[in-house]
């Protein structure tokens, strides 16, 4: 459900957003979805550990509809960034509690088994809202995007409360006064100052790239204002963080080797929702097609993603280290980034056909996919078992703090950058009129007579380069990120340093045989 949601959110973000007149602020509802699922990622896990795993989980599945619901009937802009604002938060607890609760049920011996289902599901959820988002809103509008999921998060509401079994929920030597108690207790030990401090930061930040140069000029007080409030805040976490008793972002984070590699996974991040979340807008704003024609090509990256890490996974298990795959997804990552240079440099000057351009967007995907858990089994396999919870939470959360920040600065890049290409072309106010139109909204550009429209179409090629240039400099400093990390010793514990009740991710693909956790 939450795949298809993605999916369908990145493959349509462009066209949902000329329906508004706000394609130069496409990107705003992802945005707000990532910042409040960001928010809320380190309170759902420990709130389950004691309110129990199905009242988090239904919660999460209720609110959902609910956010699907507001989304499909948004009558404005505003109203639909607050909608998935909601879909936000409920999306990150479906995906942290089903994960927690597939441990649970299953065991960690088994995990991996029902892990590679999951991919499976994953990929083919990715893949149907790839290929059906822009088609959707060609046919039916904007609004069905979300109309259509309605009947199935209702079914995963009703799937939740009927076969998710409320013994998994707490411990059964505690009874209901010590489950409030400890609920209370872990309430008040949550970093309250931590998250709020750090969704501020967000916001600040996140006003700046998306705005600035874009919608506000840099001169704007406001966006000095931000740009002067955001180091502030910044330092202000990391006081917070250094004396909470269970900060949100733990001081083990910012140690070696787990600051690379964290560090890494935030550029990682922002790989991957670049290429994600620009494909649809490339192509329409490029190479002239429609958001049905655009959106067919998030098949290939979402497959491609997919495959790539079952197999990695599978790898890793059989060669019982992550070093090998790690260091082959750097070479595919590298390679893939230099192949979206060319996309956008050589092949729109050819006639070439869409299975190079697919190749193109699947290579970097095919690094990511197989880099990912690569490096958090690498993670894991560096620290002792009382840090996995730790660096697993951090490693997720320096994922999403990625997304965050390449859904905020790609437009933004793309945008300024246009604007600096068209402005020797804006000699009256009738173009300066046509070339706003455009950038509002992405459907006037196929109105436009030429020379205008070559003129503006090779204004946005420009700043994909710019943007797949950040993508190869990224590609770079994780390859030099790695160095030094890649060839440290993995440790190897014993059953004593094992943490009864911990919850890790993926660490079964490691060939773990204690089942003591979950």
């Amino acid at each position: 459900m939450t795949a298809v949601d993605a999916s369908l959110s990145s493959s349509a973000h462009v066209a949902v957003a000329s329906h508004f007149n706000r394609t130069n602020v496409s990107t705003w509802p992802v945005t707000a979805f990532l910042v409040c699922s960001i928010t809320v990622q380190p309170l759902y896990a420990s709130l389950s550990d004691c309110i129990g795993r199905k009242t988090i989980y239904l919660s999460c599945a209720a609110l959902f509809l609910l956010g699907i619901g507001l989304a499909a009937v948004a009558p404005s802009w505003t109203c639909l960034i607050l909608a998935r604002c909601v879909c936000g938060l409920a999306s990150s607890g479906l995906t942290i509690m089903g994960s927690v609760v597939l441990t649970d049920l299953v065991g960690v011996k088994k995990r991996g088994y029902y892990q590679s289902m999951n991919y499976v599901n994953f990929g083919s959820a990715s893949a149907l809202g790839s290929v059906s988002g822009g088609t959707i809103v060609d046919r039916f509008g904007w609004s069905w995007l979300y109309k259509i999921q309605l009947p199935f998060a209702l079914v995963t509401l009703v799937m939740v409360y009927f076969f998710i079994p409320w013994t998994i929920e707490a411990s059964e030597d505690m009874s209901s006064r010590d489950e409030t108690t400890e609920s209370r207790r872990l309430l008040s030990l949550f970093d309250w100052t931590g998250a709020f401090v750090l969704v501020i930061s967000l916001l600040l930040l996140v006003f700046v790239l998306g705005t600035a140069g874009n919608v506000l000029p840099w001169t704007n007080p406001f966006v000095l204002l931000a740009l002067l409030l955001f180091p502030c805040t910044v330092y202000a976490l990391v006081r917070v963080e250094a004396t909470a008793q269970k900060p949100v972002l733990p001081p083990v984070l910012v140690q070696f080797p787990f600051r690379n590699i964290m560090i890494n996974a935030f550029f990682l991040s922002i790989i991957n929702y670049i290429v994600m979340y620009n494909v649809t807008f490339f192509f329409q704003a490029v190479l002239l097609e429609t958001p049905a024609q655009a959106s067919t090509h998030l098949v290939a990256p979402s497959i491609a993603f997919t495959v790539v890490s079952a197999i990695s996974g599978a790898t890793i298990a059989r060669l019982e280290t992550p070093k090998p795959t790690l260091r082959i997804s750097q070479v595919m990552l590298l390679c893939g980034a230099v192949g979206l240079m060319v996309m956008a440099t050589i092949l729109p000057r050819t006639e070439t056909p869409g299975a190079l351009y697919n190749l193109c967007l699947a290579m970097p995907i095919l690094g990511v996919g197989m880099m990912a858990p690569s490096a958090l089994l690498l993670l894991l396999g560096m620290s002792d078992r009382n840090n996995h919870a730790t660096l697993n939470g951090g490693f997720i959360m320096m994922r999403s703090l990625g997304g965050f920040t390449a859904t905020s600065i790609s437009t933004t890049i793309v945008q300024n950058v246009f604007q600096q290409t068209m402005r020797p072309f804006m000699t009256s106010e009738e173009i300066k009129k046509k070339i706003d139109s455009v950038r509002l909204n992405m459907d006037n550009l196929q109105t436009l007579e030429e020379p205008l429209r070559a003129q503006v179409v090779n204004a946005y090629r420009t700043g994909f380069i710019v943007l797949f240039g950040l993508v190869i400099t990224l590609s770079v400093l994780i390859i030099f990120g790695f160095i030094g990390v890649s060839d440290g010793q993995v440790v190897q514990e014993t059953p004593d340093t094992a943490e009864p009740g911990s919850v890790t991710e993926m660490e079964d693909l490691m060939g773990d045989t204690d089942d003591s956790d979950g």
